[in-house]
């Protein structure tokens, strides 16, 4: 095994043919009136991986493989990324998967897939709980937990601050 997101396992050398991770740096820019801009520092941009595999009928099912990182990245769950090593990199979602078909045989079934898939890094702040839980799907606006959400009362207003029978729509009204 090379590398597990989630409980999907990425072996070498049959599926694994290159990884690459892109880390950048934010900055603001302040243009000035007279000499060059400023620069300041912002902060550390989500890291992205991609990790480019291949599928081929000689050692897995190439459509199952396939429809299996489909189903992960329809999910939208941050995953746990694991080395072969067992060094954990972090939670990543499944942003982008492209497919190339390489090889059908006669019939036009699969032999042969390529697919390169990009992960990008979940971050939770140190001591935040998230707001929707990223290992299950829930909290979502078409979940069916929508329902139960409340929306909370204008700042500086209680529910219990208008007058009897006056909504705040009358008294913002009154001449």
């Amino acid at each position: 095994m090379y590398a597990q997101l989630g409980d999907i396992r990425f072996t070498l050398p049959a599926y694994v043919s290159a990884t690459s991770s892109e880390r950048a740096q934010s900055f603001a820019r302040h243009d000035r009136i007279d000499g060059k801009p400023l620069l300041q520092a912002i902060g550390t941009e989500l890291e992205t991986i991609a990790i480019e595999v291949m599928f081929h009928v000689d050692f897995c099912d190439p459509e199952l493989e396939i429809v299996r990182l489909r189903t992960a990245s329809d999910r939208q769950e941050a995953l746990p990324l694991v080395y072969q090593n067992g060094a954990y990199r972090g939670r990543y979602v499944l942003t982008k998967i492209s497919e190339t078909v390489r090889q059908t045989d006669g019939a036009g079934n699969l032999v042969k897939l390529t697919a390169r898939l990009e992960l990008q890094e979940w971050h939770t702040p140190p001591g935040v709980q998230p707001a929707v839980d990223p290992t299950r799907n829930e909290g979502r606006a078409s979940g069916a937990n929508s329902a139960s959400r409340t929306v909370p009362p204008p700042a500086g207003r209680t529910p219990s601050a208008e007058p009897a029978g006056v909504t705040p729509r009358q008294i913002a009204r009154r001449p």
